[in-house]
């Protein structure tokens, strides 16, 4: 072998062993470049709130997992240098502005404690809440204890610039506080009387740090770390102590994966994250990919199972306290694979062999060719394969292009292919066989092995006894044999050959003939990957991003499903695996894992990338995704575990509280209405989406913290948030906000019902108006009506006079021919009375029924005196009251007179006249009977009188019928009418 070649080769083989032990756990890195106003991190704090709060040299940061808020003297803080950061029972948040004095802070206010306030000194260094939640204050020069009202202090009696107090620290043992003096040791203190009384342990200069860890005691001072192993006092003489490490401690933490130390050498360039175990110190930075060795404090994140990690020069790493993902630095990586026993982890140029006590063994290119240059292949049946293969054969298997290509793990041995042939070795790394021919993907069955050739055709070799190869290839056009193969699965009783060109091949363990595989559900049959869940499913990858699963079954491919590849995010899938329970698929964006129905994603955030991928498998309960610059060793069941998020999402308003929805309110002219939310996803917020509703129906995006509502219609509105967590596969809903946009006031209900109102109002005096005015026109008519009824009652009534004259004068006419002057005057005399009372009458509408009485009898007397009296006449009013009643006069005047003139005409006989009055249906009833010899029907048709009272009946009341009737029974003739009864 040339020289050259091999040194290239060592050189290679030693590199790749160097990068196999450089395993990294991803870790995520803030800096100026992410928002932070210094690299300079003293301390970092989580609020109850779920926000993160870090303090720098040069501002205070609140960090929600979206974006960095810088807080400074300019949003009203004490100082801008944060050493440190606590939280009271009431959710204010407590920054020490070292130099400034002290900042509370809550969502409403900040208040500012200076030395003026009672405050012991402004260089504060630490801050302790006791159980009590008094706050304890430890500051260059003293101490400080705030009771909620009060500073209480404690200070020695003097100071200089080489004696500075300095409290580095506290911490609590049985109820009772202790703290750290870096100039004057330890201290028990505690409130009595409400004076603060320190008790003093003796003097350790240039202390720094205490802790305990089981029954020792570690304390670091100016020139490294000691270990103390006494337990009943506390170190005070540093001579007496084992010295653990050079590098100087400022905080430990306490985890499940084991008790880290922040380290800051301070004078020396020592330091870093250092990892306490065996009374030792390992210092693991780099395996974290931490660039600093200034290393300050730390704040672990128990929910989370984050580690955050401030440096004086380097920001903010944070590290997963359980990680699932590991990456290992392999050059020109290639294959993985592990059983119980053993783990190999194949490059191009070496393949390292590590068993479970941690012993590893490491076989570069030139172990395998130095093997196979010892090989003789004399061996070989001839056959038609044979003849076509020897030409490779007796190829040289020394050349620059080999390569080791993939490895496998089958009988507890070891085969891996290479350009040159495929290698069996034990699991000790021991060679034991050989085959010479160049080889990539291969399948080892019980009596053989099946391979394929770099140019894709699909061959068998068996080894027979006296250790003699049988070799079977078909014939290479062949459509119906494989080709083009880019993966081998075993399954069941089979192994499943895909091929990017024809399709899905199936070849029985106890044949050597492949058969062809029909796929239904499938577009396209270039395949791009082939996977199985190791029992009786396998999935199938093409070119045309189709996912489908199928079940085998005696030999046939069942489709059981097209799997929805919405589903994951990313546009172009790449490689697919199944450890028997999730699937995973990678695509151009990142890893997606199907953990029953939900879909969970990994990328660059959670400290994954990758680019040309050799190598995408589950084994046991890992997924290795291999790529040209390493490996990615995904822990199965702790991707599975932590896929829980812990995010939290509210409405920045007015009454928004965790147990209440606020009720928003906007006035019905306001175009935009901004809502602002508050967001926490601390660790993986790029994988969450948010969506809203107004009515839980139709959903829209938006991003950041604002959400606007533009053109929004006046009505009630639900405001519902729909959050996807990618990271957790979940879907949750929040349902936020009722929001209200007033009405215009002319829709309104007020303003509605006042015009309902003001419209029936108009309507209604409208009405009222024109009813108004129509009686007022009917008044109008009604008054002339009732003067002209009255004008014709009064011209009926003047008709009766001259008629009522004409009788009265020929009555006197006739007494005095008869020489009868007494009975002249007489009648004379009653008729000047009655002509008066008749002109009384006739200007009156209503006379009294008495009245009516007295105007008849005496018209009935006078009448009588020209008849001889012999008319006998009988009035009858019943229990009337004749002074209440009204009537209209003159009304039965006529028919007497009708009765005198037409009923009474034989003057030689006696007739006799009744008049009655009667109340009937509340109508006044007038009769009026004679016994004369009554009257003919044309006498009752042309009588003027009668027509008279007709007309004058119904004037009174038109609405009335049969007003007045003439009737003759027997020998009586009667006349009879009615009036409405008008009482006084």
């Amino acid at each position: 072998m040339p020289s050259l070649l091999k040194i290239k080769l060592l050189f290679f083989s030693i590199l790749s062993w160097f990068f196999l032990s450089a395993q990294v756990s991803p870790s995520r890195h803030f800096t100026v470049k992410d928002g932070l106003p210094s690299n300079a991190v003293y301390c970092i704090f989580k609020d109850s709130k779920g926000l993160i709060w870090i303090g720098t040299d040069a501002g205070l940061v609140q960090y929600n997992g979206f974006k960095f808020k810088v807080l400074t003297k300019k949003n009203g803080l004490a100082g801008n240098f944060i050493r440190d950061i606590k939280e009271d029972k009431k959710g204010n948040i407590w920054i020490a502005c070292y130099g400034n004095g002290i900042t509370k802070l809550n969502s409403n206010s900040i208040r500012n404690f200076y030395e003026k306030d009672g405050l012991v000194n402004s260089e504060i260094r630490r801050f302790y809440f006791d159980k009590k939640g008094v706050l304890w204050i430890g500051t260059e020069r003293g101490l400080s204890v705030w009771n909620g009202r009060r500073f209480i202090n404690f200070q020695t009696n003097s100071f200089n610039r080489y004696n500075r107090f300095q409290v580095m620290q506290f911490w609590e043992e049985k109820g009772q506080i202790y703290f750290l003096s870096r100039t004057h040791g330890y201290y028990k203190a505690k409130i009595v009387n409400g004076k603060l009384k320190c008790t003093h342990f003796g003097k350790l200069y240039s202390q720094v740090f205490f802790t305990r860890i089981g029954g020792k005691k570690l304390f670091s001072m100016h020139d490294g770390l000691l270990l103390d192993k006494s337990a009943d006092h506390f170190p005070i003489d540093s001579l007496k102590c084992k010295k653990v490490s050079s590098c100087i401690v400022w905080d430990i933490l306490h985890s499940k994966s084991g008790i880290l130390l922040a380290s800051n050498g301070v004078y020396r360039d020592l330091g870093g994250l250092l990892k306490w175990k065996d009374n030792s110190v390992q210092n693991i930075s780099s395996r974290y990919g931490i660039q600093s060795n200034q290393v300050w404090s730390f704040y672990h994140d128990i929910q989370s199972h984050k580690i955050w990690v401030a440096t004086l020069d380097e920001g903010v790493y944070i590290l997963d306290e359980f990680p699932a993902l590991k990456k290992y630095n392999v050059t020109h990586f290639m294959d993985f694979d592990a059983t119980d026993n053993i783990t190999t982890c194949l490059s191009k140029r070496s393949l390292i062999i590590k068993d479970n006590s941690g012993k590893s063994m490491l076989l570069n290119d030139s172990d395998f060719i130095d093997y196979a240059e010892k090989v003789k292949f004399s061996n070989l049946i001839p056959n038609e394969t044979t003849v076509r293969m020897r030409y490779n054969w007796n190829r040289s298997i020394i050349n620059p292009g080999f390569e080791l290509r993939h490895v496998q793990l089958v009988n507890r041995k070891i085969y891996v292919s290479t350009s040159n042939g495929l290698f069996i070795l034990s699991e000790s790394g021991k060679f034991q066989s050989y085959f010479k021919t160049e080889m990539d993907h291969f399948a080892v069955r019980a009596n053989d092995y099946s391979f394929f050739w770099p140019n894709g055709f699909f061959c068998t070799i068996k080894t027979l006894q006296d250790n003699k190869w049988f070799i079977n290839c078909p014939q290479p056009n062949s459509y119906h044999e494989p080709k083009d193969i880019l993966k081998i699965a075993h399954l069941q009783n089979y192994n499943l050959f895909a091929s990017y060109s024809k399709g899905l091949f199936m070849l029985p363990d106890d044949q050597l003939k492949a058969q062809r595989l029909q796929l239904s559900g499938l577009s396209e049959f270039h395949l791009k990957d082939l996977c199985t869940d190791g029992k009786d499913c396998f999935y199938v990858l093409n070119d045309n991003n189709e996912l489908v699963a199928y079940q085998l079954k005696n030999g046939h491919s069942i489709l059981l499903e097209k799997i929805n590849t919405k589903l994951f995010i990313g546009e172009t899938l790449l490689r697919i695996a199944h450890d028997g329970k999730h699937l995973f698929v990678l695509t151009n964006r990142g890893l997606n894992v199907c953990i029953g129905k939900k879909v969970i994603f990994r990328d660059s955030e959670q400290g994954f990338s990758f680019r040309q991928i050799k190598c995408f498998k589950t084994v046991r309960d890992k997924l290795i995704i291999g790529t040209e610059q390493g490996y990615f060793e995904w822990d199965i069941p702790m991707l599975v575990r932590t896929a829980s998020s812990f995010n939290q999402l509210s409405l920045n308003a007015p009454g928004s509280h965790r147990n209440s929805i606020p009720i928003l309110s906007y006035p019905y002219d306001q175009e935009a209405i901004q809502l602002r939310f508050n967001k926490v996803c601390l660790y993986h917020s790029k994988k969450i989406n948010y969506e809203y509703s107004l009515d839980k129906k139709n959903w829209a995006a938006f991003n950041g913290t604002s959400l606007n509502l533009n053109q929004l219609a006046s009505g009630k509105y639900h405001l519902y948030v729909r959050q996807t967590d990618s990271f957790s596969g979940n879907i949750s809903i929040f349902f936020l906000a009722k929001i209200i946009k007033a009405q215009p006031f002319w829709k309104e209900l007020w303003f509605l019902l006042l015009a309902v109102f003001s419209f029936v109002m108009i309507l209604y005096l409208s009405f009222q108006w024109r009813m108004w005015q129509w009686k007022k026109r009917e008044l109008q008519k009604s008054e002339l009506l009732n003067r002209i009824s009255a004008s014709k009652l009064e011209a009926l009534q003047s008709q009766m006079n001259p008629h009522f004259i004409f009788n009265s004068l020929t009555a006197i006419h006739s007494f005095i021919i008869k020489s009868d002057v007494d009975n002249a005057l007489l009648y004379m005399d009653k008729f000047s009375k009655l002509t008066r009372q008749t002109l009384e009458f006739s200007s009156c509408p209503l006379i009294t029924l008495i009245d009516e009485l007295e105007y008849l009898y005496n018209f009935i007397a006078l009448e009588n005196m020209r008849f001889g009296n012999k008319v006998q006449v009988h009035f009858d009013a019943g229990e009337l009251d004749s002074r209440k009643i009204k009537i209209p006069p003159l009304l039965v005047q006529p028919l007497v007179e009708n009765a005198f003139e037409h009923g009474f005409s034989n003057r030689q006989r006696n007739y006799h006249l009744y008049i009655k009055f009667s109340v009937n249906s509340g109508n006044l009833m007038a009769t009026v009977t004679d016994d004369g010899e009554g009257f003919t029907s044309n006498e009752n048709a042309d009588s003027k009188a009668i027509n008279i009272i007709r007309e004058r009946l119904f004037l009174i009341q038109p609405d009335l019928r049969e007003l007045f009737t003439l009737t003759r029974e027997g020998h009586l003739t009667i006349a009879q009418f009615s009036v409405p009864l008008i009482l006084e």
